[in-house]
């Protein structure tokens, strides 16, 4: 239990900081439409974490990996807390129509990343050259 939870701060510490790091990035291109640093690290995050789950279920990752990758580095990147308070900052400010992009955009797009993320590993691994023991 010990290891499990390191495993999983570990990665949730690491995650965070990458958020941080690219919402400090993305600032600069911020156009006050659409927060695209939560955009990004949602969408990012999706695709990722399909990849993930499709090298777990083929057996590329143990336990202890699949908790510091999927529960901590990537729960710590991405952020379904942040993305509902903005949502509700461009519902107080009247920004109807960004705010169904906001909501309905990152839902969407999201879940299709997390499917292209799940069908690129199964591409990528069972393209990979079999050993013949």
């Amino acid at each position: 239990m010990a290891r499990a939870i390191f495993s999983v701060a570990a990665g949730g510490a690491l995650g965070a900081i990458g958020r941080y790091l690219l919402l400090a990035w993305l600032g600069g291109v911020d156009d006050g439409f659409l927060p695209w640093g939560t955009v990004a690290a949602n969408i990012a995050g999706a695709l990722l974490l399909g990849i993930v789950v499709r090298l777990v279920e083929r057996g590329a990752f143990g336990e202890g990996t699949r908790l510091f990758l999927a529960v901590g580095l990537l729960g710590g990147f991405t952020t379904f807390s942040f993305f509902t308070i903005e949502n509700f900052d461009l519902l107080r400010d009247d920004r109807y129509l960004a705010l169904m992009i906001n909501a309905g955009g990152q839902l969407i797009v999201g879940t299709l990343s997390a499917i292209l993320g799940y069908w690129l590993a199964g591409r990528l691994r069972s393209s990979a050259p079999h050993s013949e023991d």
